[in-house]
């Protein structure tokens, strides 16, 4: 077929041009998105936080480490378009701002999670939620089955391509909110 691993066109030209045009009809339809594939820098959960508050864009992971031409052409293609109507609306330094804010948040995380040891109590320790993927699920029907939504569910998971959930696959859930 013409579809490459992860069903994308392998005509580099033709996975860019779709991905120019579901990134219209997303936006036509409200759905504002900014897609990534590969290893996500440490930073990178405080950005998708940071433009989700700021514009509303929801950033969604369409791969992970290993990426064919045709996704790497069609994430490039729709983030052109979407990424241009986010900076018409909000500023062409919007994102390198909002990167830089991340960044600074996330050194102060750090600096605060490398305190000494007996400089305060421990943090509390949480029990990770997880899921095992069943056959015919998708991200939709896991956010519904585990009353959580998509975009936290993507967020927790962001090297997964929600494509593609083989069947055993464990992903992380959202924690519950606090009562």
């Amino acid at each position: 077929t013409g579809l490459d691993d992860y069903g994308y066109p392998r005509n580099e030209i033709q996975a860019h041009e779709q991905g120019r045009s579901e990134a219209g009809r997303d936006l036509t339809n409200g759905v504002v998105l900014l897609k990534f594939s590969g290893l996500p820098a440490p930073e990178f959960s405080n950005y998708a936080r940071l433009l989700s508050a700021r514009c509303g864009m929801t950033v969604q992971p369409i791969a992970g480490c290993l990426v064919t031409g045709g996704l790497q052409e069609y994430r490039r293609g729709y983030n052109e378009v979407s990424s241009s109507w986010i900076e018409r609306r909000y500023g062409t330094n919007m994102f390198n701002d909002v990167w830089e804010q991340a960044r600074e948040e996330y050194r102060k995380e750090m600096e605060t999670n490398a305190k000494p040891a007996g400089s305060g109590p421990p943090p509390p320790k949480s029990k990770k939620r997880t899921y095992a993927v069943k056959a015919g699920d998708t991200f939709s029907k896991i956010a519904r089955r585990t009353n959580v939504s998509l975009n936290a569910l993507s967020k927790c998971n962001p090297g997964v391509n929600p494509r593609q959930l083989p069947i055993g696959q464990k992903l992380t859930l959202p924690q519950p909110a606090a009562p």
